[in-house]
């Protein structure tokens, strides 16, 4: 009797530890989850009142035109649908906020460039946000998100500028600088524009992550979070 009792108290001791040890890896992963992929950070440390504000997203290339493409392993992963992607990501974690969001595409469907800036004007968009990923023949080592502005928009660099700064900060994404361009749709764009290079395709390990949902979630909140620093800059956009 005394030895099925101990038999039965060894067990519950048993069954008591392993419950214990879920728990307690279930929380680590909460706690990791929430520290190596923020996916709803932006939403929840940002404030809404930006009903005012039109945002254009561009997804950048899209139909026949594929833009670049990966090598090797990565080969089959398209520009176009990182960027359409994106932007489908981005959408309504705007729109949480009250952001008025217009896309230039949100289908695999190919659009000139003309068009695409044509939106944006008749729209009267107070930012236009092109997205597109890089590609470096000369040295696959080089990674990082980049932001684009027409070269002589002093707004436009200020909005790229912040942007970019709002993103290194993080520490979730590695990030390059903002550069002027003369892009077309940043130069023909009424309003103050930005094209981000969310990163190289010619480095492999960077190309591997464009690809992945949880990177791909990371960037869309941290462009996010890097567009309400404009807005909350900008006295024109509230």
């Amino acid at each position: 009797m005394r030895q099925k009792k101990r038999k039965r108290r060894r067990a519950m001791r048993r069954i008591v530890k392993f419950v214990c040890i879920c728990i307690c890896i279930v929380a680590a992963l909460m706690v990791l989850t929430t520290k190596v992929f923020p996916s709803v950070i932006a939403k929840n440390n940002i404030s809404s009142g930006y009903e005012k504000c039109r945002i254009i997203l561009d997804a950048g290339h899209g139909g026949d035109d594929v833009g670049t493409r990966g090598d090797g392993v990565n080969y089959d992963i398209l520009e176009k649908d990182v960027n359409l992607e994106m932007v489908m990501r981005m959408k309504p974690l705007l729109e949480e906020l009250g952001v008025e969001v217009v896309l230039t595409r949100g289908s695999d469907e190919t659009l000139s460039l003309k068009e695409r800036v044509k939106i944006a004007n008749d729209n009267e968009a107070d930012l236009f946000v092109s997205i597109h990923c890089n590609y470096y023949e000369e040295d696959a080592s080089i990674r990082g998100l980049e932001c684009y502005y027409y070269k002589r928009s002093d707004s436009g660099k200020q909005y790229a500028e912040e942007i970019l700064g709002k993103i290194e900060g993080s520490g979730y994404v590695d990030t390059r600088n903002a550069k002027g361009s003369n892009f077309y749709v940043l130069k023909h764009t009424k309003a103050p524009a930005v094209l981000v290079e969310l990163g190289y395709f010619s480095n492999t390990e960077e190309c591997k992550l464009l690809s992945e949902e949880k990177y791909q979630e990371i960037l869309a909140n941290e462009l996010v979070e890097g567009i309400v620093d404009v807005l909350n800059n900008s006295t024109d956009m509230q």
